[in-house]
Formats: C-alpha cells, sequence, structure tokens
C-alpha cells in the first residue's frame, strides 16, 4: 500500500449515498481467465462483524485473512486489508437501517404485443406469477 492509494481512500463513511450490492468481488484475472479485472480501480466498503470486540482507533490500517479452512474444503480462503471508517453495532438494527444498500434484481419475460394506440402500453406475461397481487 503506497501512501498515494491511501490518499485516495475516504476518509468518513458516507451515510447519504446509496452504495450497489456486490455479490462477489474477482480481484484476481487467474480467477477470470486472464480476463481484465472489473473491479479493477473500484472502491469497496465491507461490514465486518467479528466474534469478539476489537478495539481500533478510527482512521486505522487493517488487516485480516481466513487462511485456515482444510485445503480441501469448498470454502474459500481470504486476505484484505482496509481502513476503519465507522464503528457499526450490527445489534442495533437502526444503525444497520442508515447504510443504503440496493440489490439489483431483474425478471425476464416474454413481450406480446405493443398497443397501436400508444406505443408506451406493452403486454407481457411471464415477469409474475399468477399467485401474486
Amino acid at each position: 500500500l503506497t501512501q498515494e492509494q491511501e490518499a485516495k481512500w475516504p476518509s468518513a463513511f458516507d451515510f447519504e449515498r446509496v452504495y450497489d450490492y456486490q455479490e462477489t468481488l474477482v480481484g484476481d484475472d487467474t480467477i477470470t481467465g486472464g480476463e481484465p479485472d472489473p473491479n479493477a480501480g473500484k472502491t469497496f466498503f465491507a461490514l465486518l462483524t467479528f466474534e469478539k470486540p476489537v478495539t481500533a482507533p478510527l482512521g486505522s490500517l487493517f488487516i485480516g485473512s481466513k487462511f485456515d479452512f482444510e485445503s480441501h474444503s469448498p470454502t474459500c480462503r481470504m486476505a484484505f486489508f482496509g481502513k476503519l471508517l465507522t464503528p457499526i453495532k450490527p445489534a442495533v438494527p437502526e444503525e444497520l437501517k442508515k447504510i443504503k444498500i440496493v440489490k439489483m434484481k431483474s425478471k425476464t419475460g416474454v413481450l406480446e404485443k405493443i398497443d397501436k394506440a400508444d406505443p408506451c402500453l406493452y403486454t407481457a406475461h411471464g415477469l409474475i406469477k399468477k399467485e401474486s397481487d
């Protein structure tokens, strides 16, 4: 980690901003079969919860890892580092609700027809189940 890289990190967590949910992080072109890393240059935030409390001042650089898995285990090994931006108590629902995270969803259906009088009106099927409202 260079001083230039660290200078680009935010100094505080912005609770007013809406964040995208990220299912997985690639971070290594060997995983993507040599393709460029789609996450290169992006900043990611993570909510980490620990079994025991960790005491650290805000702004601290932290380094963590989980390498004690069996080599044939389906669980992945990981290492990470980051900067402590704000403390959150996961046991307090109000604190978790302050974080605005959006998880994109999509549905696929079949377009049957477009209304001739109003081309903004469509008839489609397969988007919702019959028993839904």
